[in-house]
């Protein structure tokens, strides 16, 4: 790691008038992660469409917030909590591509495992086929593979459903 992975990122609420670059940064670092993974997908495929993206950031339920570097957005991430506050959904963390390998992705994580001390179960989905993305979230920030979606065990009976993702929880 290099040094400056050492220096702490700030985590902060996403305004509105940052949407637009903080969405294109995280579709780039989204496509190439699947590409650097060699998976089965085109890369003419979108993995990240402005509508999925749009729509968790424009839900009543989801917080974003931003990863701030040298005050720089460096990456971010989008979360729902359930009523109680006790359970919580990581819909999308990312960050940039410029900016990964640096520490600051744990960094992030952790930052918002502390803003939400009362949350006791966190999930997140995963594309199987992302390595990268499993050792992050199992091996550096602690979550556990609790099920596995695919054509013989879906999310839904919505044949859209995506086939080959890792639903992840972290219990505190």
């Amino acid at each position: 790691m290099s040094n400056q992975s050492l220096s702490s990122i700030e985590v902060l609420p996403l305004r509105d008038v940052e949407f637009v670059t903080f969405r294109h940064d995280m579709q780039q670092a989204f496509q190439a992660g699947v590409f650097v993974n060699d998976t089965m997908i085109s890369k003419d495929d979108v993995i990240l469409p402005d509508e999925d993206i749009n729509g968790a950031y424009y839900s009543k339920d989801t917080l974003t917030y931003k990863a701030v570097f040298n005050d720089e957005i460096v990456g971010g991430a989008m979360i729902s909590l359930d009523e109680s506050g006790a359970k919580g959904s990581l819909v999308l963390l990312y960050i940039r591509r410029d900016s990964q390998g640096k520490g600051y992705g744990v960094q992030l994580w952790k930052m918002i495992e502390k803003m939400y001390p009362d949350v006791r179960v966190w999930e997140t989905l995963v594309l199987f086929s992302e390595r990268r993305n499993l050792h992050f979230y199992i091996n550096l920030c602690g979550f556990s593979a609790v099920e596995f979606f695919n054509p013989n065990h879906r999310k839904s009976s919505n044949s859209n459903d995506l086939d080959d993702l890792l639903r992840l929880e972290k219990r505190l």
